[in-house]
């Protein structure tokens, strides 16, 4: 079974003309084509503006990055410059087809059509001396032959097209936000799963094809919410030095090509195998402890748990039709059972709190928000939008969920001892369709291992 499974994409800034828009590319000479001739679109333009410096800041979070790219572009002509420019979207997901907004096409003609945004362009703003600008999502025209063996176009679903007037002789200063999901694939065996590692790719070398080299520039890559132990600068090697809890790259009078495009992993690849016990094998333990799941992240072992003393919270909704909505219920792995808050509105300020059987620093907590059982369940009641951590009462920090009916984890960043307490507060939700009531499925927690367990492969 293989689940959540977008290919590799990524946003990378390029130009373009209205009559080739379809042709897709991005590239021309400069270096950037491995044959070195002319592939994609031919650019307009490009030869009247240069780019003087470009600042590029990757905030690595645990289910996305967040891009700013800020240029500051020269009009190198005694003639005004307008400027046809997009970031080409590599949008390769589950679906083969997108409407012209981004949108599934899937979805047309349902009664509530749920938009399926761009994977690796959401929330995508560009502005121009400070005042935004409009940036349309165009699809990409059917690739020919050529264009689906080629590296630099294959998989291009569209661009953000956005237009640009530099005076002549002037500057403009030109600022692009997004975030960009990481593409991912898990595959499930019976209760065992493998997820390949988190990967955020730019492409520098598309700057080949604005005029002259980039005069400066600056890219720095932050660990924001994820393990700095676990961020990995695959390419470009060698260029990136660590500057405090940054890593940055400084270059000057740089003519981009592929050997300078972004590579760079913000988690591992992981395999998980579940419903086991402490002594690897299935089920629960002789003792009667509780199945645990053992996760492997490269050469690191540790293990999953809701192995909890006492779990309590602020507030209870009070029982419904013979369901009852414990605290304790987010540690019985049964989805029938959920922590509902029973406070009035909708949930923020309301907490639930668990004391560990056995102390350990904590790696990750995972949370299932809202009512797991079914979708409509899920859509009717309000889920955690965002939630604070506060571990022995003393480590505080804040995290922002996705709306998502599956599990969401949460690293630990920064705190090492061993936690006895934990507590989770409610700051902000997703509102119920049908419900205030905020609810919480399952909490667990990973902790290390100090050797591999003795687990095999489901077959």
């Amino acid at each position: 079974m293989v689940k959540n499974l977008p290919p590799l994409g990524a946003c990378w800034l390029a130009l373009l003309t209205c009559s080739v828009l379809g042709n897709g590319g991005g590239y021309a000479t400069g270096g950037v084509s491995e044959t070195g001739s002319i592939i994609g679109f031919t650019p307009s333009g490009t030869e009247a503006v240069q780019i003087l410096e470009e600042n590029l800041d990757i905030a690595l979070r645990p289910t996305n990055a967040s891009v700013q790219v800020r240029y500051l572009l020269q009009n190198i002509t005694d003639s005004s410059a307008k400027v046809r420019f997009g970031f080409p979207v590599e949008e390769l997901d589950a679906y083969d087809e997108l409407n012209e907004d981004g949108s599934s096409a899937e979805n047309e003609g349902s009664a509530e059509p749920s938009k399926r945004d761009l994977l690796y362009c959401r929330d995508y703003r560009v502005q121009a001396n400070g005042k935004a600008i409009r940036a349309k999502f165009e699809l990409q025209e059917e690739a020919d032959d050529e264009a689906e063996t080629d590296y630099q176009r294959k998989g291009i679903r569209g661009w953000l097209v956005s237009e640009i007037t530099v005076p002549a002789g002037k500057n403009m200063r030109l600022g692009i936000d997004y975030l960009s999901d990481y593409p991912s694939e898990t595959v499930h065996v019976s209760d065992d799963s493998r997820s390949s590692a988190k990967v955020f790719r730019y492409r520098l070398s598309t700057g080949a094809v604005w005029a002259g080299p980039i005069v400066k520039g600056t890219v720095t890559v932050r660990a924001d919410g994820i393990r700095p132990e676990d961020l990995r600068i695959l390419t470009p090697a060698g260029r990136f030095k660590r500057v405090d809890e940054a890593w940055q790259w400084s270059f000057g009078n740089l003519e981009p090509t592929l050997a300078d495009d972004l590579k760079i992993e913000a988690a591992p690849a992981e395999n998980s195998y579940g419903y086991r016990n402490m002594q690897g094998g299935y089920g629960a333990g002789e003792d009667g402890s509780k199945p645990v799941s053992f996760v492997q992240r490269g050469d690191r072992w540790f293990v999953q748990h809701s192995n909890f003393a006492k779990v309590k919270a602020s507030s209870v909704l009070p029982p419904h039709e013979g369901i009852f909505y414990h605290a304790e219920n987010v540690m019985d792995g049964n989805w029938d059972n959920v922590w509902a808050e029973g406070a009035k509105g909708g949930g923020a300020g309301e907490w639930i709190e668990a004391e560990l059987e056995v102390p350990k620093p904590l790696q990750s907590l995972t949370i299932f928000g809202g009512y797991q059982k079914d979708p409509t369940l899920y859509q009717n009641n309000a889920r955690p939008k965002r939630v604070e951590i506060l571990l022995n009462g003393e480590h505080r920090f804040e995290a922002d969920l996705p709306d998502v009916d599956e599990a969401v984890d949460i690293p630990v960043v920064g705190y090492e001892k061993a936690v006895e307490r934990l507590r989770l507060t409610i700051k902000d939700v997703y509102p119920g369709d049908k419900w205030q009531d905020c609810v919480i499925t399952s909490v667990s927690v990973t902790t290390p291992l100090d050797k591999a367990p003795n687990v095999h492969a489901a077959r």
